[in-house]
């Protein structure tokens, strides 16, 4: 090799890496994560490697093919032909795209490796296969044949699954009749390919396309030809036999009474008409006697038979006479596809095209909006393009013979009407239109309109400046009187406020002032108390103790008193280091609620021997002073109760700030409340009455929850709106 072709070759290779830049990443090495590739994969375009076996490959697709590997399948853009064959083991490097419906693989290569047998295919219902995530894998499902009919190179067969619709596409053997697959039951085998709105990348429908004849098993053939039987009165083809089974064909005769090309007949027999649908029904005029075959279904609430076949009969019906019913009868649902006459005026006329190139219609669709008595209802046609439409203008009386297509509910009653006219003579003329059609009305109301605002122009050219000049006097008087009336009232308004504030500032001083006394006095006696009568009583505890130590066990009848005013000692202290509590100004003490109430809990601990613990929960909010106060006194008195009365080894205080309540607890594991429920008044008892009354005033509610041998909370509850500061509030003084 000449020394110059490895960098010429270098060279382009980075050429092409420049122009291809999504190639560089990680290459995705199975079906799953090309299934599963995001968006920004779908951007990027890395390169796909795969490795699995061909599970359908049709002539006409020009090298496209499904491949399946352990993980899922993928639909792969080759492009060449011949392309590979199912049962093909390839290994397949390409670029993933987005896709039209899920991400494939585009400007594929490949590589075959052998052949492998087709891989197990994954039993599954309507529901998943209508979802869409089944789309390029091999799967298997059963269903009733309800059609069958070629399609290119293929034979397209529509299966029913549980009500749901599916495309089979295959190769049948050739000496297979076509009709006899309809109202079989069959399980088929192959690869799902979904129909979609390649503009909305929206799933319309499912196809499964069998790769072999031996793919495509039929487990029940129709026991018998429908037309063999004796035909069903149409009224009675949605009522109970006991023969009925699904996918049976039913068989019904009559007369055909109109229908719409390559779209549906209407046959109706002396009991009743039915709508028959069909993409193979024949062109067969009105008043042809038929014998219809196909599967009874539902539609608006009312049955039809769907992929009917029609014959015509051998025997003559009777012609159906129209009839002319009552709107309550038409309303209650008693003459459902049976050909009647309605009579009313034109209100509006309309054409569209219609074009269905399956079924060999292409024309258009004439509707005429009657007005009747008691019904306003569309009248309709199909024509071929090239035949006239009959003369009904608006506002022409007419008489529409036709069959009758109801809207009903679950109950039977019709929601609205439509009348499908089977020629053109069933619609006539009965009366021309009025000269005075709504065209020519409004026209003739537009020219007197124009004279009346001409005159009434004149007439107020005239008078305008007149009229403007008494309006503006008017208006600047009442404007001048409204004016001085506001500028009176706020007047008064301005004066009662200044005196109702005045007020308010003189009741939140004297308040003020009373407070901050009430206080002053407070701490005067607690210092007094802790000074005076606190010394005194530690100074008898010492002298007590000091005895108790040089006490004589051998004199029992003095070591009892002793015992007994040492106790009297220790509980006047605990009683009297509580009414200082009571009594301290929390203004003098620059003071905090929590820890305040830190300081309480440890001075109760150590005055009883109790481990008290205390903590604060949410952001401390800033109280007014009544409030704290009363929180204080309240946990003081609820934690003198604990140390009274519970006999608990320990206690806790919790003062939590939420965003709608401020709340205290203390809690214990003493031996809780007795059975004969809260202490009050009458026994002595007066510290659960006076924590109720200061949370009441607050605006609050005390709660209290005991079990005898569980322990006791006091919990207070104060809704954070009723202790908020307001404007002119008065102080509440303790």
């Amino acid at each position: 090799m000449p020394p110059r072709r490895p960098l010429l070759l270098l060279a382009v290779l980075l050429g092409l890496l420049t122009l291809c830049p999504a190639q560089t990443g990680e290459p995705l090495r199975t079906a799953r994560q090309v299934l599963h590739s995001t968006e920004a994969d779908h951007k990027a375009r890395p390169p796909v490697v795969l490795r699995g076996v061909v599970t359908s490959a049709e002539p006409d697709w020009e090298g496209r093919f499904f491949l399946q590997d352990h993980t899922g399948g993928v639909f792969v853009e080759y492009l060449q032909t011949p392309g590979p064959r199912v049962g093909d083991l390839l290994e397949v490097r390409g670029t993933l795209s987005r896709g039209a419906f899920t991400p494939i693989v585009i400007k594929a290569g490949i590589q075959r490796l052998g052949t492998a047998p087709l891989p197990e295919p994954y039993k599954v219902g309507i529901e998943e296969l209508t979802s869409g995530n089944q789309d390029a894998q091999r799967v298997e499902i059963e269903g009733w044949v309800r059609a069958s009919r070629p399609k290119g190179s293929r034979r397209q067969v529509d299966l029913v699954v549980a009500g749901r619709r599916i495309h089979v596409l295959t190769h049948l053997p050739a000496d297979l009749p076509p009709d006899s697959l309809v109202a079989a039951r069959v399980r088929v085998r192959g690869t799902v390919a979904a129909s979609f709105n390649s503009r909305l990348k929206h799933l319309t429908g499912v196809n499964i396309f069998v790769p072999s004849p031996a793919d495509f098993v039929i487990e029940e053939v129709e026991q018998s030809n429908p037309f063999n039987e004796p035909p069903l009165p149409i009224m009675q083809v949605a009522q109970f036999h006991p023969e009925n089974k699904p996918g049976r064909r039913i068989h019904v005769s009559g007369i055909i009474t109109g229908g719409r090309p390559g779209l549906d007949l209407f046959v109706q027999d002396s009991s009743g008409g039915i709508q028959v649908q069909g993409t193979q029904l024949p062109s067969l005029k009105p008043g042809t006697s038929v014998d219809i075959a196909g599967f009874l279904e539902y539609e608006n609430n009312l049955p039809v038979i769907k992929d009917g076949i029609a014959r015509v009969s051998r025997e003559a019906f009777p012609p159906v006479v129209p009839v002319e019913p009552e709107a309550a009868r038409i309303l209650q649902g008693l003459h459902p596809f049976q050909s009647i006459t309605l009579r009313g005026h034109v209100i509006d006329v309309a054409t569209r095209n219609v074009n269905r190139e399956l079924q060999g219609f292409v024309g258009k669709r004439v509707t005429w909006m009657i007005q009747g008595d008691s019904l306003t209802f569309p009248v309709e046609i199909e024509l071929p393009h090239g035949v006239p439409v009959p003369e009904a203008p608006a506002g022409s009386l007419v008489a529409a013979t036709g069959v009758l297509l109801p809207d009903s509910d679950g109950e039977g009653h019709v929601r609205d009407i439509m009348l499908v006219l089977p020629a053109l003579d069933n619609l006539r003329l009965l009366e021309a239109p009025s000269w005075f059609t709504p065209a020519r009305l409004a026209i003739a109301f537009g020219v007197a309109c124009l004279v009346l605002i001409g005159v009434a122009a004149w007439s107020v050219t005239v008078s305008r400046k007149n009229e403007v000049l008494k309006f503006l006097i008017s208006d600047r008087e009442a404007a001048r009187a409204e004016l001085q009336e506001a500028h009176d009232q706020l007047e008064r308004r301005v004066e009662e406020r200044s005196r109702q504030l005045e007020k308010e500032i003189r009741e939140r001083e004297t308040d003020e002032v009373e407070f901050k006394a009430v206080l002053a006095e407070r701490t005067r006696l607690a210092q007094e108390l802790h000074d005076t009568l606190e010394q005194t009583l530690t100074g008898i505890a010492l002298q007590l103790d000091t005895a108790w130590r040089f006490r004589d066990p051998a004199r029992e009848e003095a070591v009892k008193p002793l015992e007994l005013a040492r106790t009297w000692i220790r509980q006047s202290q605990l009683e009297l280091r509580r009414s200082i509590w009571d009594l301290r100004s929390r203004e003098l003490e620059q003071f905090e609620l929590s820890k305040a109430l830190e300081q309480s809990a440890h001075a109760a601990a150590e005055s009883s021997g109790i481990t008290i613990t205390q903590r604060t929960e949410g952001t401390p909010l800033h109280l007014p002073e009544t409030v704290e106060e009363n929180l204080l006194r309240i946990g003081q008195e609820a934690l003198a109760n604990l140390c009274r009365h519970s006999a608990a080894r320990t206690g806790v205080v919790v003062l939590s700030y939420g965003e709608r309540e401020l709340s205290l607890s203390v809690s214990d594991d003493g031996k809780g409340l007795p059975t004969s429920g809260i202490p009050g008044k009458d026994e002595g008892h007066f510290g659960l009455i006076g924590m109720s009354e200061r949370a009441q005033r607050l605006g609050g509610k005390l709660e209290i929850s005991s079990h005898p041998g569980e322990g006791m909370r006091v919990t207070v509850r104060i809704p954070l709106e009723s202790i908020v500061p307001r404007a002119g509030a008065a102080t509440l003084v303790i």
